[in-house]
């Protein structure tokens, strides 16, 4: 279902990190390890959508 919503590299790796930081952080109380996660999914995905436009303005 969420498959076809990952349509660039920045989102994959914001699922990528969500989802792992989930896992890690799954046995923090009240399932803060959710929030956690999807707040470093979002920064990783931001982080890597800037780089890859700096990326492609210096070799374009």
């Amino acid at each position: 279902m969420t498959i076809p919503l990952i349509l660039s590299r920045a989102a994959l790796c914001g699922v990528l990190v969500a989802g792992t930081v989930a896992v890690l952080a799954y046995g923090l109380p009240y399932k803060l390890g959710l929030l956690v996660a999807v707040l470093v999914g979002m920064l990783s995905a931001m982080v890597v959508e800037e780089l890859t436009e700096k990326w492609t303005k210096r070799h374009v």
